[in-house]
């Protein structure tokens, strides 16, 4: 019995066939998965070409090449990097230029050509994500010329210079110059030449692609013509050379002679033109030899101890004359028909420490101090006062961080009498003689050690040229305006601010601040031991001499911080023998 229906006939079933249909299993449509899959391959192909562009970056195409120079693949910086270096080996490589049967050489950085890298290496390496760009990257650059700059004017008196070597007959360039305050004159004349401004045109048209040049010789006028050397001397000369230029600041002034004119004057000739220039710092130097005072210099502030208190000296702007601006002021006076007269341009000079530099100073921390004692009988009164007068201008000094002390400068320059200096012994050529300041080598000799024991950088001193035995050996320092002096950096982390005076017969310096370095030294015996011989001086400065032996020694200073050796030093001093002098000039 079949199963169907309770109670119905048999009926015969039918297999139910499959329809097409864009339902997948789900209810997603055949032509969605099929966009999806082309959005992601799309996607990923954006993702790959946006990767190649940014790895690119500022690459320059494969291949090109810039004057010769291979610059594909590299960054814009290292592109520049390499012409750098080539345009600098090209700008000293020379030119070559056929004058007639000769050749003559001109060196292009000499001449006024160089390559410009910048502009040469413009638009390349830009980045861009333009399609074009991106496969120009891939499949290589192309070459260019290099971009030159060129300063004609230069390069044709380079031209000229080299031609008229060669040539017997080359044009003569005449000259004007001004010697003694009076006007000296050279007239141009006509040769054989080349036309340089033709040959110049052509190089920088070139270069520096072509290094080989030729330059036609024909008859020629010469560059600087006998027109132009008569402008200049009716112009220029003849009125500098007429009378004295006078220079004031404020109610101050001072005058340069004819002759001093000249002396600052040069005269040059540059593209067949004459021009004159005056050098305003010397103008300035012969203006501050006669009036001083035309100029205010600036005071550093200075820290003192006064009856066991701080004191402080502010510090004070100063003025003084402009240099860069002096020099075509004065070249407009002496060259005006209506006024020889120079309001001088000055400039503020500000101080090298300041009042608010010295805020937060401790003037309680010592960091060293170097006791020197002197002969203080009355036969040493000049030389005592001589020392008082150079610690009384050092004492309270600041030296800022990084800043380094001149001893010539704080005491500012020559040791003359109005600053209350007078005549004193001094050794000069091995010999003593009186001269003004003498005995400041004692307050160098003083103000040295006590830079040694505060391990602060030593730049500069001398010691005497035979041992006095008041100073140690090989920690001394002499002192001679303006040639010798006494020179140290403050490398510490704070200011440091100089003492000095006199205390009963001895010299008195200390430093305080803060101590950077431990300092420990040491000091060899003295060896090559020199005897001092017997001589006879008849000069009329004549001044006996205690007689000493020679010898050379080492000074050893270590530097340390914590128990880490920072630098070591050594220095070794060579005396030479104090000898027995007989004076002879009674």
């Amino acid at each position: 019995m079949t199963h169907g229906d309770p109670g119905g006939p048999d009926v015969p079933r039918t297999r139910a066939t499959a329809r097409p249909t864009d339902e997948q299993p789900g209810g997603r449509s055949v032509w969605s998965s099929i966009w999806l899959r082309l959005g992601l391959t799309a996607l990923v192909l954006v993702g790959a070409y946006l990767a190649l562009a940014l790895w690119q970056g500022d690459r320059i195409a494969s291949g090109t090449q810039v004057a010769g120079v291979d610059v594909g693949g590299l960054s814009q910086d290292d592109a520049r990097a390499k012409l750098t270096s080539e345009a600098s080996t090209l700008a000293t490589r020379p030119v070559t230029v056929e004058v007639g049967d000769e050749r003559v050489q001109v060196v292009p950085r000499d001449a006024g050509l160089a390559i410009d890298v910048p502009g040469s290496l413009a638009g390349l390496g830009e980045r861009s994500l333009n399609p074009a760009d991106v496969l120009g990257k891939l499949t290589g650059g192309s070459e260019r010329d290099a971009e030159v700059t060129v300063d004609r004017t230069k390069l044709g008196d380079a031209l000229s210079a080299a031609a008229g070597a060669v040539l017997e007959s080359a044009p003569k360039d005449g000259s004007v110059s001004i010697e003694g305050g009076n006007v000296s004159v050279v007239r141009s004349t006509p040769g054989q030449g080349i036309d340089a401004e033709a040959v110049a045109e052509e190089i920088a048209s070139g270069w520096p692609a072509k290094t080989q040049f030729s330059a036609p010789v024909a008859s020629r006028q010469p560059r600087l013509t006998n027109a132009e050397i008569d402008r200049f001397v009716r112009d220029v000369a003849t009125p500098a050379t007429s009378g004295a230029v006078t220079v004031k600041v404020d109610d101050t002034s001072a005058e340069l002679s004819p002759r001093q004119l000249a002396t600052v004057t040069t005269i040059k000739q540059s593209g067949g033109k004459l021009a004159a220039t005056v050098d305003g710092a010397e103008a300035a130097d012969l203006l501050l030899e006669q009036k001083p005072d035309l100029t205010v210099p600036a005071r550093n502030a200075k820290a003192t101890i006064t009856d066991g208190k701080p004191q402080v000296t502010p510090a004070q702007d100063g003025k003084k004359l402009d240099e860069a601006k002096l020099g075509p002021a004065v070249l407009k006076a002496m060259t005006s028909s209506d006024s020889r007269t120079v309001n001088a341009p000055v400039v503020v000079e500000k101080p090298q420490v300041t009042t608010d530099d010295l805020k937060g100073i401790d003037l309680t921390s010592q960091i060293s101090e170097f006791r020197s004692k002197f002969p203080n009988t009355p036969s040493n009164k000049v030389r005592t006062q001589n020392m008082r007068v150079a610690l009384a201008a050092m004492n309270g000094t600041v030296v800022g961080v990084g800043q380094q002390f001149s001893l010539i400068q704080t005491l500012g320059g020559e040791l003359t009498p109005d600053k209350g200096y007078g005549a004193a012994p001094t050794i000069q050529g091995g010999k003593e003689r009186a001269a003004q300041g003498g005995g400041v080598s004692q307050v160098s000799t003083a103000l040295y050690n006590a830079a040694f024991i505060a391990g602060v950088q030593l730049d500069e001193h001398k010691a005497h040229s035979f041992w006095i035995e008041r100073y140690p050996a090989g920690r001394e320092a002499t002192l001679w305006v303006p040639k010798i002096d006494n020179k140290w950096t403050n490398d510490t982390d704070k200011p440091i601010v100089v003492q000095s005076f006199i205390e009963g017969d001895e010299v008195v310096i200390r430093f305080l601040g803060q101590r950077k370095y431990t300092v420990e030294t040491s000091s060899s015996e003295k060896y090559n031991i020199r005897q001092p011989k017997t001589v006879r001086d008849d000069d009329p400065g004549c001044l006996p001499v205690p007689t000493n032996i020679g010898f050379d020694i080492d000074v050893t200073r270590v530097l340390k911080q914590g128990d880490k050796v920072v630098r070591t030093e050594k220095e070794t001093t060579k005396y030479a023998a104090a000898d027995r002098v007989i004076c002879t000039n009674t």
